[in-house]
């Protein structure tokens, strides 16, 4: 094998090493891509619990609910609230 047939060798495997680099890259791309999406999901329903525990909580601040109620609903608000602010949304 000559200087010129080894060079062309060693550019194709070069070659072949980028594509492979460059498939796997747009795969973890595409992952990476899905579990935003699932991480925005999962906020979005989160986001909604929390709205509707808010109602809940200051519905039972109007009526002679158990304190219990009443504590558990607070201390889950107060969870999310912190959640929140700590995701920074």
């Amino acid at each position: 094998m000559d200087i010129v047939e080894k060079e062309i060798k060693n550019e194709n495997d070069y070659l072949e090493q980028m594509n492979h680099l460059q498939e796997l890259f747009n795969k973890k791309d595409k992952e990476v891509e899905q579990v935003l999406e699932k991480y925005k999901d999962a906020i979005k329903e989160l986001m909604t619990c929390y709205g509707v525990i808010r109602l809940l909580d200051n519905q039972l601040e109007e009526i002679d609910a158990p304190l219990d109620i009443k504590c558990i609903s607070e201390l889950l608000r107060n969870q999310l609230s912190n959640f929140f602010e700590d995701v920074k949304i």
